[in-house]
């Protein structure tokens, strides 16, 4: 059993206080809930393993609880065992791709908190918890409702979002996030009604399976390392030959012809001298009389 269960009133009661402070105040981290300690197997009516030994074999065998459980010893490690991140995600996706719904729920807090290295990713953590939720785990009910009243991952939707709120509270969580938003709803009555009514659309597509709740392919992506693009297959396209007893082709020798620059010789003609003037009859004197 998973002690996360007790944490549930308090998670709400951190949901509705954000929620009272407004609307940019629903971004805060207390919207979700933490992530599971380590459990205790108790499968088919008892314990599988006793020992870290003998955890570590059934994991590797394929055993998807097993897989969760020893990711989970080594995100912090101990003094029998060192603490190896990388391979806890991995383990952590073996055993979503098997099923395990709490092993979906850790992949989606890892995600939101950017835990192990990681990055942020609210579309993959919101992703992560709706297949944790279509596998049965309140708390991840619960998460979905909250990312988005509170806009993380998606779109701010205060309808689908107080519909998986009030599904999360029929599993058990606390109702106090419910009233908070119906509060906030109060004057929008017709977003309540929308509400009850996608949250008895939801209850059926959840009775109808966990169709997508298996297929890591889109989350798992955004921790497992890509894989590597295909090799390109290069084709060294063939060489002309020129065959050895060929004649080489011969160009024409030249050499350009310097042009010539002659200066122009011209002849300007000499002016001619200016006539003499005429001789008159009258004598200067004469002509001022």
């Amino acid at each position: 059993m998973s002690i996360r269960h007790a944490s549930m009133p308090i998670r709400a009661a951190a949901l509705a206080a954000a929620l009272a402070l407004g609307v940019t105040a629903a971004h805060a981290d207390d919207d979700v809930v933490q992530a599971a300690p380590v459990l205790v197997s108790t499968t088919a009516g008892g314990p599988q393993w006793e020992t870290v030994k003998e955890l570590i074999a059934f994991a590797e065998d394929g055993n998807p609880e097993a897989a969760f459980q020893y990711a989970q010893l080594l995100e912090e490690g101990s003094d029998d065992l060192a603490a190896d991140p990388a391979k806890a995600i991995r383990l952590y996706e073996q055993s979503a791709a098997a099923g395990y719904g709490e092993a979906l729920f850790r992949l989606g807090k890892i995600n939101h908190d950017g835990l192990l290295g990681q990055r942020t990713n609210y579309v993959a953590a919101l992703d992560y918890y709706q297949r944790a939720a279509a596998l049965g785990v309140p708390e991840a009910t619960y998460n979905v409702g909250a990312m988005h009243v509170s806009g993380r991952g998606t779109r701010r939707n205060y309808t689908e979002g107080l519909a998986w709120l009030m599904l999360a509270a029929e599993q058990g969580s606390d109702p106090g996030s419910v009233d908070q938003v119906k509060e906030r709803l109060r004057k929008r009555p017709q977003m309540i009604t929308a509400a009850e009514n996608r949250l008895a659309g939801l209850k059926v597509e959840l009775a109808a399976g966990p169709s997508d709740a298996t297929d890591s392919t889109d989350s798992t992506s955004s921790l497992a390392p890509k894989p590597a693009a295909p090799a390109v297959l290069k084709i060294d396209a063939p060489k002309p030959t020129i065959p050895s007893n060929s004649v080489r082709p011969t160009l024409p020798s030249f050499a350009p012809a310097k042009p010539s620059i002659g200066v122009p010789s011209f002849s300007l003609p000499r002016p001619a001298p200016a006539p003499a003037p005429e001789p008159t009859d009258k004598s200067e004197s004469d002509q001022r009389r």
